[in-house]
């Protein structure tokens, strides 16, 4: 009787803890093309009232991450990487000469872990392992 019990509530454990993970509601047009599949996060890129944010002309990944411009809710807009897995911010940069100018990265340059890019006469070079200023350079004349 002392076994069947022990069978029973270890049974009743393990099933308890075992969860089973929902499929995907992928949705599927009649030819069976995938229309529509659900995330898996999401994120807000306002971190407070939405304001006009800035934008990229193309993605920018790191390490299988990305990086997005994101806005304070005031007038500061800031770039992010975002885990891809999660969702969650890995870090923010806000070290520009003009913290409240229109973030329009059309051109940029990617070597390793940094990232170089130029906004009219201001260059910047961040550390896209953690977010920090490499360098940066606010010149008389546009370089590009």
């Amino acid at each position: 009787m002392k076994t069947i019990s022990i069978i029973i509530i270890s049974s009743f454990l393990l099933a308890a803890s075992c969860s089973k993970e929902e499929a995907l509601k992928v949705k599927t047009d009649s030819a069976g093309i995938i229309i529509s599949i659900p995330y898996q996060w999401k994120q807000g890129i306002h971190l407070s009232t939405p304001v006009s944010n800035s934008g990229l002309a193309a993605a920018i990944y790191y390490k299988g991450n990305i990086v997005i411009p994101v806005s304070d809710g005031g007038t500061k807009r800031l770039l992010a990487m975002i885990n891809s897995k999660n969702g969650e911010f890995i870090w923010k940069w806000d070290d520009r000469y003009v913290p409240t100018e229109y973030e329009d990265i059309t051109y940029y340059f990617q070597y390793n872990n940094l990232l170089t890019y130029q906004n009219g006469t201001r260059s910047y070079c961040i550390n896209l392992d953690n977010g920090t200023t490499h360098w940066k350079h606010r010149g008389t004349q546009c370089l590009i």
